[in-house]
This record gives structure tokens, C-alpha cells and sequence, in this order.
């Protein structure tokens, strides 16, 4: 099992491909990346493309990193 340090390395799309649950999670933050055709960001990139407030992005990171 990967830890989410890992995962904060690696593309979105590479990500969206082995968890595709992970589309949901942003969805209901705002961010778009499976319908995003480039898909190059990295999971670490992903906040800071989309600004949250640092709540939500905690929230998002735990939800990400229960999922994956």
C-alpha cells in the first residue's frame, strides 16, 4: 500500500485511472480533472490549481487519502 506522499507525486490522470472514486471526491470540490484532457498535475498540484480554504483542504486531502 502506497501512503498518500506517494500519491501527492504522481498525475492526476495516472490516479483518476487506478481510483476512479477519486473523480467523485473533486467533483464535490470544484475541481474538474476528469473531465480536464491534459491530466499532467500532480496530486500535490491540484490545491493550489484550485484554490480551497485551508478547511476544505484538509477535508479533501483525508477523504483522498482514506480512499486511496
Amino acid at each position: 500500500m502506497q501512503s498518500l506522499d506517494e500519491y501527492l507525486q504522481r498525475g492526476i490522470k495516472e490516479i483518476i485511472d487506478s481510483h476512479p472514486q477519486v473523480i467523485e471526491i473533486l467533483n464535490e470540490y470544484g475541481i474538474g480533472c476528469g473531465a480536464c484532457d491534459v491530466g499532467t498535475c500532480l496530486l500535490k498540484d491540484i490545491v493550489s490549481l484550485h484554490p480551497l480554504s485551508k478547511e476544505k483542504e484538509i477535508e479533501l486531502m483525508e477523504r483522498l487519502a482514506a480512499t486511496l
